[in-house]
């Protein structure tokens, strides 16, 4: 079982979960199977895949 992990305001999170089929009841309800901390770098369940970052860039005219 997954323990708890820190999160706290003004962290970057993703949520991944699925949704179900179109059609079915409860289609407002989203199953979630982990929560990654991007601030923290930290899983609620580890996985091996590295977290790629997008670099933005600015230009000035």
């Amino acid at each position: 079982m997954p323990s708890f992990i820190d999160i706290r305001q003004g962290h970057s999170v993703i949520i991944q979960g699925l949704k179900p089929k179109k059609g079915k009841e409860a289609s407002e309800v989203i199953q979630i199977l982990n929560v990654r901390n991007l601030t923290t770098k930290v899983d609620l369940i580890p996985i091996d895949q590295k977290i790629q970052r997008v670099q933005q860039r600015q230009f000035i005219k």
